[in-house]
């Protein structure tokens, strides 16, 4: 039975799936679906061009098994942000799980190219005309998401004064670099120790690594694996049919 919440966040407007912009369903969300999601979902439902996160996002809002997984993840919650960040970690994930599994020496050469690509943008970069400070590559929909309005049309007096407002000190797009090319060396080390990843190219096996790494992350971001709660996400986004004891013995030994 769908439950209803405060107006105006109800109900929403979704596009038809199957003929795009030719009609409109009527969505209920969940009662515990967290507004900050439903937010991001109706602020980008006319122009998400990535059809699969907004799906997913849907799901995560709509689904009535979500509402126990809300509950429980609130109970949990170590931050105000946990939601947002749980549901780019969903994305993340499920994007992974579609990807054929590497070998080792395979994962570590990609790591390190990619180390060796961040030392040369840092060479070119370099007291450049691209050598600024991260805030200048933020996006306007980032920066709306922090409350600031119109940011690709501010100058740049303006945009240094408001960004100096939400951190006191910004590090450079180079240091950034750097740091990223350090940790694409210690990724590739650690490639060469970590156990195989399992094949993904069938349906159960993606699913299998879905459950395995959201139970991963869960269990770091909330303090405890919530297999019940890795069931209803799983359950909403990937349309599956799992209970808190399939997650229990599909992640025995790996968590």
């Amino acid at each position: 039975m769908s439950q209803k919440t405060n107006a105006p966040q109800s109900v929403s407007l979704l596009e038809n799936s199957k003929t795009r912009g030719e009609g409109i369903e009527i969505a209920a969300y969940v009662k515990l679906a967290p507004p900050i999601l439903i937010k991001r979902y109706e602020k980008n439902l006319e122009w998400y061009q990535r059809k699969k996160e907004k799906d997913f996002l849907y799901r995560l809002i709509t689904n009535k098994e979500m509402n126990f997984a809300w509950r429980e993840l609130s109970k949990h919650k170590r931050d105000e942000c946990h939601a947002e960040k749980l549901f780019k970690e969903i994305v993340f994930i499920e994007s992974q799980s579609r990807k054929p599994a590497v070998s080792r020496r395979e994962e570590k050469k990609k790591f390190l190219e990619i180390a060796k690509q961040a030392q040369t943008l840092v060479r070119a970069i370099t007291d450049g005309p691209l050598d600024k400070l991260v805030y200048e590559y933020f996006s306007a929909e980032t920066m709306n998401s922090n409350g600031i309005e119109n940011w690709e049309n501010i100058g740049n007096m303006e945009r240094n004064y408001i960004s100096l407002h939400l951190l006191i000190e910004w590090p450079a797009f180079t240091d950034i670099l750097k740091i990223l090319e350090a940790h694409a060396i210690k990724l590739g080390d650690e490639a060469m120790i970590k156990k195989v990843t399992v094949e993904r190219q069938k349906k159960g096996s993606r699913e299998l690594y879905f459950v395995r790494e959201l139970t991963k992350y869960v269990k770091s971001e909330y303090g405890s694996p919530l297999y019940g709660t890795i069931a209803n996400i799983s359950n909403a986004v990937l349309c599956a049919d799992l209970t808190k004891g399939n997650v229990e013995r599909m992640v025995r030994g790996s968590v």
